[in-house]
C-alpha cells in the first residue's frame, strides 16, 4: 500500500536528542568550493575553526563526498580522491572516467574502495553515464543513462540512479552493482526530483521540487522500500527544496529549503518542522546540509547566483530541535557542498 501523508507537527521523543556525544577527534568538514577561487576549506568539527585551506588546480563541479577519511569530489569528466588519512595531504589522485567532456553530478560510495558517479556528457549530446570508480585502482565500467540523472545511492547490494525526463516525471533505475545490467525500475509520484538520499532505516528517500510550471512551495518526498524496489509513500509539504535530505541520528530527516531547514520524522512518516516553522540559520536559507559525528549540521548557503556577492557561508548549527547558530564562517561565494572527513 502507498501513504500520501499531508503537512503535520508530531513531536520526537526527547531520549533521541541526547547525541552531544564529543567524538569529533581529527573530524573536519570539507567545504569544496568554485568561486573566486577553486579550493578545499577545512573546518575543524572540534573548535569549529578553519583548519586550513588546499588550493585546487581545476574547477569542482558536482557535490562531494565522503568514506571514513576519503572525500570524492568530480572535475569535469574526473573524479578527485583526496585521502586525509595521509599526513599533510595537499594534493588529490585525479581519475579520468571518460575523454568526453562533461559534467559529474551526483557521487555515492559503495564501500571503501568503489565508488558510484553519474555524468551528463556535452558531446554528443547532450548524453548521460552512470560509472563504477575502483577508488584504490583508477579502473572504471560505465554504462549510458536514458535520461538526465539528478542522484545517486546504493543499498541492497544494488544501484538506484535518480532520472529525469524532460516531460519532469522521475524514476529510480535499478542497476545491478556488479554487471552495471538494469535490472528493475521504480516509477515515483512526485515531480522534478533533485536528490535521493539512503536513510538509516534501509528506505530510500528522493526529495522533488514539484514541476517548473505549477506553483512555489509543491516539494514532496518520497519513500522508495528498495528491498523491493517499490514507491511506498509520498509525504507533501516540504515547501521548495534546495537539495538533498541528510538522515540526522535523532531519527530525523532534515530537508533544506528555500523556508530553512525542515524536518520529516521517518517513524510516523510525517512532516514535523514545516516552511511555516523551518529553521534559517541567521535569517538565510540554507543550500545543502553536513553533519558531524556530533548530530551538529553545517547548513552551507552558497551565493552562485549573486555576482555581487563575495562570499557564501557555513552556519554551524547545534543538533535539532535547538538548532542553535554556534558559529558563522565565511566560505568562497560559490561553494560546491561539502562532506565531513576524518584527518590522520
Amino acid at each position: 500500500m502507498k501513504w500520501v501523508v499531508s503537512l503535520g507537527l508530531i513531536a520526537l521523543a526527547a531520549c533521541s536528542d541526547a547525541l552531544e556525544q564529543d567524538t569529533t577527534a581529527g573530524q573536519v568538514v570539507v567545504v569544496v568550493e568554485r568561486v573566486p577561487s577553486p579550493m578545499l576549506r577545512l573546518i575543524s568539527a572540534e573548535d569549529l575553526t578553519v583548519r586550513r585551506v588546499i588550493p585546487l588546480s581545476d574547477l569542482p563541479a558536482g557535490p562531494p563526498t565522503s568514506n571514513g577519511s576519503t572525500l570524492l569530489f568530480s572535475t569535469g569528466s574526473n573524479v578527485v580522491v583526496f585521502d586525509f588519512g595521509e599526513e599533510n595531504v595537499t594534493t588529490g589522485r585525479v581519475i579520468t572516467v571518460t575523454t568526453t567532456p562533461g559534467v559529474a553530478g551526483a557521487l555515492a560510495f559503495q564501500n571503501a574502495s568503489v565508488a558510484w558517479a553519474t555524468f551528463d556528457l556535452l558531446t554528443p549530446g547532450p548524453t548521460f553515464m552512470l560509472a563504477r570508480i575502483n577508488i584504490a585502482t583508477g579502473d572504471t565500467a560505465t554504462r549510458s543513462l536514458p535520461a538526465r540523472p539528478r542522484g545517486v545511492a546504493i543499498a541492497k547490494g544494488r544501484v538506484f540512479v535518480l532520472l529525469a525526463a524532460s516531460d519532469e516525471t522521475n524514476w529510480l533505475s535499478v542497476v545491478d552493482a556488479a554487471t552495471l545490467a538494469v535490472v528493475d525500475s521504480v516509477p515515483l509520484t512526485p515531480v522534478g526530483g533533485l536528490a535521493v538520499t539512503l536513510g538509516d532505516d534501509g528506505f530510500l528517500y528522493v526529495v522533488a521540487g514539484g514541476s517548473l510550471t505549477s506553483s512555489a512551495g509543491t516539494g514532496r518526498l518520497a519513500i522508495v522500500d528498495p528491498g523491493t524496489a517499490t514507491e511506498v509513500a509520498v509525504i507533501n509539504g516540504l515547501g521548495d527544496p534546495t537539495g538533498g535530505a541528510v538522515q540526522h541520528p535523532s531519527g530525523r530527516l532534515l530537508v533544506p529549503s528555500l523556508q530553512g531547514i525542515l524536518e520529516v520524522n521517518t517513524a510516523t512518516r510525517s512532516v514535523t518542522r514545516g516552511p511555516g516553522s523551518g529553521v534559517m540559520p541567521a535569517g538565510d536559507f540554507p543550500g545543502r546540509l553536513v553533519l558531524d559525528q556530533r548530530g551538529r549540521v553545517y547548513a552551507i548557503r552558497d551565493h552562485c547566483a549573486d555576482s555581487g556577492s563575495p562570499s557564501g557561508f557555513t552556519y554551524v548549527l547545534s543538533p535539532p530541535p535547538a538548532f542553535a547558530l554556534l558559529e558563522t564562517l565565511t566560505v568562497g561565494a560559490c561553494p560546491a557542498g561539502a562532506a565531513a572527513v576524518f584527518t590522520q
